[in-house]
């Protein structure tokens, strides 16, 4: 129920605290340097958002992908850099921003499937939010390592090479209860060995009931990408 809410709180810029936020991704994904025009800027570009406000981007998400994106940039600065930075090319880069708003949807969308239960039941509820920041780490850390793999031309390979890895993800949670495949780099929390099924059930997991589709996040995500593309080829 607080994922809902999260997930249901809209991003406000009246708010102080997501606006703080917001400004601690761009300090740890650039450090010092200052966006050109302030709030509202085109160089928000630079770390994967689609246009000047950010919050736009994060409608679908709403405060989940932010506290989410948050979580991953302060805990995580290699894999950050790492991230922005891969592959060169900048035409085939995917939007950095956009593809953690992304996973945070797939979490959302495997929680309402019923698909963490058996994460969730290994887990004391008051580090549920943990256990779901460690497994946007782990989701998104595996689909650039299969994204980077691809060999990628374009950005455009962005999106079915999402849905590829996002399903193997599903497949696994619905198969084990819980992500079988180790990344051998990954920057895990200390509930890595919840997520990758080391922790004994406790409780039976308690179905749930799925409300987005893949198809249809993967068809979301094909027309981000494609505005994305556009704006990169303007810039160059």
């Amino acid at each position: 129920q607080v994922c809902r809410k999260l997930q249901t709180t809209p991003y406000s810029s009246e708010n102080g605290f997501h606006e703080a936020l917001l400004e601690d991704v761009w300090k740890s994904c650039m450090g010092e340097r200052e966006r050109l025009g302030g709030r509202i800027s085109k160089s928000w570009g630079d770390i994967g958002f689609q246009g000047k406000d950010p919050a736009t981007d994060f409608r679908g998400g709403g405060e989940m992908s932010l506290l989410q994106l948050a979580a991953f940039v302060k805990s995580c600065p290699e894999l950050t850099q790492r991230f922005l930075k891969e592959p060169t090319a900048e035409i085939a880069r995917y939007p950095f921003a956009c593809c953690s708003i992304q996973v945070t949807g797939s979490v959302v969308e495997f929680l309402k499937a019923g698909d963490l239960d058996m994460l969730l039941v290994r887990t004391p509820s008051s580090l549920h939010m943990r256990l779901l920041n460690g497994l946007h780490m782990e989701l998104w850390q595996m689909f650039h390592n299969e994204y980077i793999n691809s060999k990628p031309q374009t950005v455009m390979d962005f999106p079915p090479t999402y849905k590829k890895a996002m399903l193997h993800m599903e497949q696994d949670l619905k198969r084990n209860g819980y992500l079988s495949t180790h990344v051998q780099d990954s920057q895990a929390t200390d509930l890595s060995e919840i997520i990758r099924g080391k922790a004994p059930v406790v409780l039976k997991p308690i179905a749930g009931s799925p409300e987005t589709s893949m198809d249809t996040q993967s068809a979301n995500l094909s027309t981000s990408t494609a505005v994305y593309s556009q704006k990169l080829r303007k810039r160059r």
